[in-house]
């Protein structure tokens, strides 16, 4: 399920970044540039979780996260 959400999230990202490129109007000005800068973050944060593969650890109340990825 994972990879579906990567998948998922880039794909949803790179329509919206494509809609907000050739279908807003100019008028929206920096709503528009708020919604691009949102969208670009959303899609290296997908692509970083994929990467990272980033996992919660909570033991005896205290909070940590540690990534399961493999290094060479």
């Amino acid at each position: 399920i994972n990879k579906t959400s990567c998948v998922a999230g880039v794909f949803t990202n790179i329509i919206l970044l494509y809609c907000i490129r050739y279908h807003t109007q100019i008028s929206l000005g920096a709503y528009k540039q708020l919604l691009t800068i949102f969208a670009s973050y959303d899609l290296f944060l997908a692509i970083l979780h994929e990467v990272v593969d980033p996992k919660v650890l909570i033991i005896n109340g205290t909070f940590g996260v540690t990534s399961n990825a493999m290094v060479d």
